[in-house]
């Protein structure tokens, strides 16, 4: 699957669905593909419903229920999906050296 740093979110005018800003560190995702997010101790789903290029990131369009709290929510999070819990699977890095 995919190794991925969230650089980007905001919400769309659906309140399930929202994008993320992704810069991908290993592997790559598509439509279809779920990953996880962390929301305190909470992990959320995560469902890619499109996938677009821009410039040296992606947005990743996804079905999140309920959607973000706030605008870039999960910025210098990393996501691991083929990891399994926390801190492997999702964890925040703030500098390059430990990704």
């Amino acid at each position: 699957m995919a190794r991925f740093r969230i650089v980007g979110s905001r919400s769309t005018s659906d309140p399930d669905v929202v994008i993320f800003d992704v810069v991908y560190l290993e592997g790559e995702l598509a439509k279809g593909d779920v990953f996880l997010v962390y929301d305190t101790q909470h992990p959320i789903n995560c469902k890619v419903v499109d996938v677009t290029s821009l410039d040296n990131k992606f947005a990743l369009r996804c079905w999140m229920h309920l959607g973000i709290g706030w605008e870039n929510q999960f910025v210098g999070a990393i996501v691991d999906t083929d990891a399994k819990g926390r801190p492997a699977s999702f964890r925040y890095v703030h500098d390059e050296e430990h990704q």
